[in-house]
């Protein structure tokens, strides 16, 4: 990839490690700016070091994509800090295999429900 996703936008979850981070290295090799999410603050610093280290424009998004109003602030901050978003990239491992919604909670929402009731 020379520079060909010069002006191009990527946010990428599961940014921190495996599949996630070697998919915002290689791709602001390409020009890519990148909005690296992920729960590891100090993998995110370390990600910052490495992609502007490459010229490319970064901004660091501390997330726990569980939670759903966390999950918007990383569309709202890469846009913020973009002007927008041109391919997502969905690297984070799935909440499933980390913890189980609490259905015992009064009132939870129908994303809870039926999460819980797929498994």
């Amino acid at each position: 990839m020379d520079k060909e996703f010069a002006q191009k936008v990527l946010l990428i979850t599961g940014a921190t490690s495996g599949i996630g981070k070697a998919t915002a290295l290689r791709f602001a090799e390409a020009g890519a700016s990148i909005a690296a999410v992920g729960r590891n603050e100090a993998a995110l610093t370390d990600l910052r070091e490495q992609i502007e280290g490459k010229g490319a424009g970064f901004v660091a998004i501390p997330a726990d994509l569980f939670l759903e109003e966390e999950a918007g602030n990383a569309v709202s901050k890469t846009v913020e800090r973009f002007g927008g978003v041109d391919v997502l990239v969905n690297a984070a491992r799935s909440v499933e295999s980390r913890r189980r919604p609490d259905v015992t909670s009064a009132a939870p929402g129908p994303h809870v429900l039926e999460r819980a009731q797929e498994s």
